[in-house]
This record gives C-alpha cells, sequence and structure tokens, in this order.
C-alpha cells in the first residue's frame, strides 16, 4: 500500500472506529480509552486528528454513517488491510465488555460493504477511480471547530442563537 493510500486508509478506518464507538448511542468510556490509543498510532495530519475529535464530540448521524461506510469500502480494499481494520473494529466493539445488537449490526453492515468492494464486480467498478463522495456536514465544518472548539460546540448545542462577545 502507497504512502498515500495509507493515509486515507487510516482516516477512513479512524472515522470507521469512531462510528463504531458510538453505535449502541453512547461513546463509552472504555470505547473512549481504546479509540485514544488506537487513533493516536495513526500516522495521519494534525487536521484529521482534529477531525477524529470532531466526530467523538457528539453522536453520529445516519447520513454521516453512510458517508463513513463508504468512504471506507472505497479506500480499503486490500485483503489484508481489510482483515486487520476488520480486527480492530472487533476489538474496539468488545472495548466496554459487551457487543450489542447495534454494535453486531454495524459490523456486519461493514464487512458486507467491504465485501461488495472486493467482488469481482466491485472490483472491476472501482478500476481507475476513486470515487469521490460528498462530505458529510460536520466535515465541512472542522475548520469552526479547530478555531475554538468550545464555541463551536456550544453554537452546536444552542441551535441557531445567535452568540455576541462580551463588550460589543
Amino acid at each position: 500500500m502507497s504512502h498515500e493510500m495509507a493515509h486515507w486508509h487510516e482516516k477512513a478506518l479512524g472515522k470507521i472506529l469512531i462510528l463504531m464507538a458510538w453505535a449502541d448511542g453512547v461513546l463509552h468510556k472504555e470505547e473512549k480509552k481504546v479509540l485514544d490509543t488506537l487513533l493516536r498510532k495513526f500516522s495521519v495530519s494534525d487536521r484529521d486528528q482534529a477531525l477524529f475529535s470532531l466526530y467523538m464530540e457528539y453522536q453520529i448521524t445516519k447520513d454521516e454513517a453512510d458517508a463513513i461506510i463508504a468512504e471506507f469500502s472505497n479506500v480499503c480494499r486490500d485483503e489484508q488491510a481489510k482483515s486487520s481494520s476488520m480486527d480492530l473494529i472487533s476489538k474496539l466493539a468488545n472495548a466496554d465488555g459487551k457487543v450489542d445488537k447495534q454494535e453486531r449490526a454495524l459490523f456486519k453492515r461493514i464487512n458486507e460493504e467491504l465485501n461488495k468492494s472486493s467482488s469481482v464486480w466491485g472490483k472491476i467498478k472501482g478500476l481507475g477511480k476513486s470515487e469521490k463522495l460528498p462530505l458529510p456536514k460536520r466535515e465541512e465544518e472542522l475548520d469552526k471547530y479547530m478555531e475554538n472548539p468550545v464555541l463551536f460546540l456550544l453554537r452546536r448545542n444552542a441551535g441557531n442563537i445567535n452568540i455576541q462577545e462580551v463588550g460589543n
């Protein structure tokens, strides 16, 4: 796997791991600890690490989950990468000591998507192109999050309330 491909794989894998941690609707302390350990080992940029942090801030929506899974299946085509990725996903799913039905369902869905991309038709369909997927809204807002994570989350949680600076 080339260095550039490894970067895209690690970025997509990081998001898949975070998605798995949120599968039951709660990011458990044990899962966060395992996630932090795994994500620190990835050779991604500071910006990608900030993106991981943003995905850990609040639950992932269904649309975001669909985009994350599509991106992951698009970049994870090597059999060895698939196998090692699924091992890490399984490790994370077991981090809190139990695997619930949402985690099992998500694991199955990810595995099915990866198997689709490795089928003969999936390989032919993917030859010579890397599908450009639309960014989830969260990723479009990464710069705002990086500038001031606290204010970003305050605004997000407050809806469209206009927060003005003190003294103006």
